[in-house]
């Protein structure tokens, strides 16, 4: 007597970009592509195509597939595993619901996976430039240079959206990145590092060379931590646009305002 079918829930999105897959067609049914919330690319199976620029939840059985290795000369033979759906429904996440209703008047929250965006109706004035010791200059004037030698542009948030973190991962995450803080202390410490006004200054010549390529090494292993996490999705900040900081002069100066506080508002989700 056959095994009855693996069952299989996936959560994630319609993809934007196709990647190489195996297909088997089954009675009655369309196959499409879904980006996962945890990474990677499924082909399903379904009776009537999924909309567009949703996160769903899928729920049905596996289907596995076995053909040739997709490394040329390899005689390995690969599997695929794939969805065939029986019933699937659009993911809600109360936190983003709740922050969507909290936000500011004239802010939106738009969700198109794989990113969310929040953004500010009406222009900002954005001016890159270094502030570190700024002088102070009247409100009037910084206006002024600001609107004659900055950009045009709206304030805006973008996340990436990815899977929820588990207390566990951000605990190991955490205790990786400190222990590379460490190594990192220990190198720079070696080297006779100083601290300037544009980060850490190291020795000159091969030396010099030597340590910048082994603190780079050392930096690339950092885990990136979310910004945020709602009830459902882990959140990555991508691009942002309109905040005040060390390189940027935003007129005006309410809207910059805004907009941290609406980051903040992010960063306070559960």
């Amino acid at each position: 007597m056959a095994a009855e079918p693996k069952k299989m829930v996936v959560e994630g999105w319609l993809a934007r970009e196709v990647w190489q897959h195996m297909v088997q067609p089954q009675p009655g049914m369309k196959f499409q592509y879904v980006d996962t919330v945890s990474g990677g690319q499924l082909v399903v199976y379904v009776k009537e195509k999924l909309p567009e620029g949703e996160v769903l939840r899928l729920e049905g059985h596996e289907l596995l597939l076995e053909g040739h290795s997709k490394r040329p000369g390899s005689t390995t033979p690969y599997t695929e595993r794939q969805l065939v759906v029986e019933t699937w429904s659009r993911v809600k996440d109360p936190s983003l619901d709740a922050l969507a209703a909290a936000l500011p008047k004239g802010w939106t929250l738009s969700l198109s996976p794989p990113t969310l965006t929040l953004q500010r109706d009406g222009e900002v004035w954005v001016l890159r430039e270094n502030r570190v010791n700024a002088a102070p200059e009247r409100p009037e004037a910084r206006l002024a240079r600001i609107k004659a030698k900055g950009t045009k542009t709206s304030c805006r948030l973008v996340f990436k959206i990815a899977q929820a973190w588990t207390g566990e991962e951000r605990a190991k995450a955490a205790a990786t990145n400190a222990l590379l803080d460490a190594e990192l202390a220990a190198l720079d410490a070696s080297a006779g590092v100083r601290v300037g006004a544009k980060g850490p200054l190291g020795p000159s010549g091969d030396a010099g060379t030597a340590w910048q390529k082994e603190r780079s090494t050392l930096e690339r292993k950092r885990v990136v931590l979310p910004d945020a996490q709602s009830a459902h999705f882990a959140l990555f900040l991508l691009e942002s646009e309109g905040l005040d900081g060390e390189s940027a002069s935003v007129e005006p100066s309410s809207a910059a305002q805004e907009t941290f506080q609406v980051l903040e508002r992010v960063r306070a989700l559960k």
